[in-house]
């Protein structure tokens, strides 16, 4: 049986928070843009929703969407889980910004660390650098990951950000660990720089100046390995059939959430509480570690 499962990359709305050292080159620029992009952030569950859930037509996916998203006037670098039927299922927040997205997004909390039962498979993903938080990842790992989204921003065409160059490698090199330690299929999606957001940052000409393209995406095996070369730069719909039946086989040799763990010697646990400014800690509110939905 075949189930179809979409992904768009970080972040598909709106251009990343790196705009805000860019814009501090021009002090008149300096909160223009990262004010903009709070504003334009999605609003769960509202309106934003609705025009996502018109756009699933015919074709019915099971939809990671990465997106800047807000409930005040903090946003958050998200991950949203849409259903087939276009129900809002889960919200993962980036647990903590990297660099200079702490300038303009907030962190998630535990309630952020889960995975959604499809199905037909237990997906769940991180954003950016999360994927070097081990411990973020072996969460995953335990709760029966299969399917992992890894959202990434087009760095190596921004120029400016300092891990320009080497982006490509850290997010390839954490992506197919990740497939390895997990035993699980990971979709790379990584972010392009289309011309539109060069013209809307407009750096002036030089060494620190955006260009277009910084993608790439494709799907690695539970054993590390590429199914086919990334394809890279160019906007495209990147397409592969997952046999999750290959992944007892992977475990068979080591599985770290299972019969090569060993909690005899190494143990964490997951605070699930809400961290909130205004809290009641009579009640406390904990969230699923598995979220579900209806076909």
């Amino acid at each position: 049986m075949h189930h179809k499962l979409s992904k768009w990359p970080q972040c598909m709305r709106q251009h990343l928070s790196w705009t805000f050292p860019l814009a501090s080159q021009r002090p008149a620029n300096l909160f223009e843009k990262p004010v903009r992009m709070v504003l334009g952030s999605l609003l769960f569950p509202k309106r934003s929703c609705r025009v996502i859930r018109a756009g699933f037509g015919l074709t019915r996916p099971n939809i990671p969407l990465h997106c800047s998203r807000s409930c005040t006037t903090t946003p958050w670098s998200s991950q949203a889980y849409f259903s087939p039927s276009g129900q809002l299922v889960a919200k993962h927040r980036k647990l903590h910004p990297t660099n200079a997205e702490r300038t303009i997004w907030g962190r998630g909390d535990g309630r952020d660390v889960f995975v959604v039962d499809t199905g037909f498979a237990k997906v769940g993903g991180l954003i950016c650098f999360e994927h070097s938080m081990d411990l973020n990842r072996y969460a995953l790992a335990t709760l029966g990951e299969q399917i992992h989204i890894a959202a990434w921003p087009a760095i190596n065409a921004t120029h400016a950000d300092p891990n320009a160059g080497d982006f490509d490698h850290y997010s390839s090199t954490l992506a197919q660990a990740h497939a390895i330690s997990a035993q699980t299929y990971v979709i790379v999606v990584q972010g392009r720089i289309s011309r539109e957001i060069v013209d809307r940052l407009d750096v002036p000409a030089g060494p620190d100046a955006p260009v277009v393209g910084g993608g790439m995406t494709g799907f690695i095996a539970p054993n590390g390995k590429w199914l086919s070369e990334p394809h890279r730069d160019d906007e495209a719909i990147i397409y592969a059939d997952l046999d999750l039946g290959i992944i007892p086989f992977a475990k068979f040799f080591t599985d770290g959430a299972g019969h090569y763990a060993r909690p005899d010697v190494f143990s964490f646990g997951i605070d699930r509480r809400s961290q909130e400014p205004l809290t009641n800690q009579s009640i406390g509110e904990i969230a699923p570690l598995v979220a579900r939905w209806q076909s």
